[in-house]
């Protein structure tokens, strides 16, 4: 105590008259003790208070950023709200729906948990049978890789994986493709077989003439088979 009337108390070297004891935020009421405003704790009212934390404990600031001033957070790299609650992904907040590509759920700050099917930092690269979307080699080569396991084929190909081309508007794996007489062994070349000919293997031979030559069966008859006539 001091003064001429012993009516001034001291507070960690302050006397409770001066303007600045207990840190500006608070009144010296006993010696060494000081009753703090609610925006501040701590011994000397040292210490504010950030969201019910005061910033002297770990928690303060949800852990991820420093209490400044009372209900002030500085937050740190990748770290968002008033409160420092919210990260983000790649620039893009954790509760945002185009986070992680729309494609997976933003865990902690730049990590991404995807979704099946999907790969990458970001989530944005898609999964088609093993293979990458960024991958040259996705569905077989002929088509692009828009969601998991599904490939959208050029107009060329079919198939789960486009892996069937496509001869004359019939796929490979068809049993009249080639007029049921040959193999489609890419766009619209047909390898014939045996007794056949044209484009589409739709010709049948007969003893050397085509099934639509004039003089086949010596002109009295079909080709129906090869060399049947």
């Amino acid at each position: 105590y001091h003064g001429l009337n012993c009516s001034e108390v001291e507070c960690f070297g302050l006397l409770s008259n001066d303007s600045n004891v207990c840190s500006t935020h608070g009144s010296c009421i006993l010696p060494s003790v000081c009753s703090c405003d609610s925006e501040h704790v701590g011994p000397e009212c040292q210490y504010p208070i950030c969201y019910g934390v005061p910033s002297n404990e770990s928690s303060t600031c949800s852990g991820h950023g420093n209490c400044t001033f009372p209900n002030t957070c500085v937050c740190e790299e990748f770290w968002h709200t008033d409160n420092c609650s919210l990260h983000e992904c790649f620039g893009i907040l954790a509760n945002e729906s185009s986070v992680c590509s729309t494609f997976g759920s933003c865990e902690s700050p730049n990590n991404c948990s995807c979704d099946y099917g999907y790969h990458g930092r970001n989530c944005s690269e898609v999964e088609c049978f093993g293979i990458l979307s960024n991958d040259s080699s996705v569905c077989s080569t002929h088509g692009s890789c828009i969601l998991p396991d599904t490939c959208s084929c050029d107009s060329e190909h079919v198939g789960p994986e486009c892996q069937y081309p496509i001869c004359y508007g019939e796929a490979f794996n068809l049993a009249t493709t080639c007029s049921g007489h040959g193999t489609c062994d890419s766009p619209d070349t047909c390898t014939c077989n045996a007794g056949y000919h044209g484009l589409n293997c739709s010709e049948v031979e007969c003893f050397g003439l085509l099934s639509n030559d004039s003089n086949v069966c010596s002109t009295h008859g079909s080709c129906i088979l090869p060399s049947v006539c």
